[in-house]
């Protein structure tokens, strides 16, 4: 992605740990988390972006009900 090749490798690192954590989380509790976009990459009228101040570990029930809305 465009976006990736734009971070410095400690930001590519950060999103890495974003989706360790996620699956982590999931394995620990038994609950099903995914990565989150705050802002949706495709949204109404704006554009998220894939960085690590954008991203955050919900369950995926939240994630579903949440959908491409931005959760700001």
């Amino acid at each position: 992605a465009k976006c990736l090749e734009m971070l410095s490798d400690e930001k590519i690192s950060l999103i890495n740990q974003f989706y360790n954590y996620s699956q982590r989380i999931s394995q620990c509790t038994g609950i099903k988390h995914h990565v989150d976009h705050i802002l949706p990459l495709v949204g109404n009228g704006f554009t998220g972006l894939h960085v690590p101040w954008n991203l955050r570990v919900i369950t995926a029930k939240m994630n579903s009900v949440k959908g491409n809305k931005a959760s700001i």
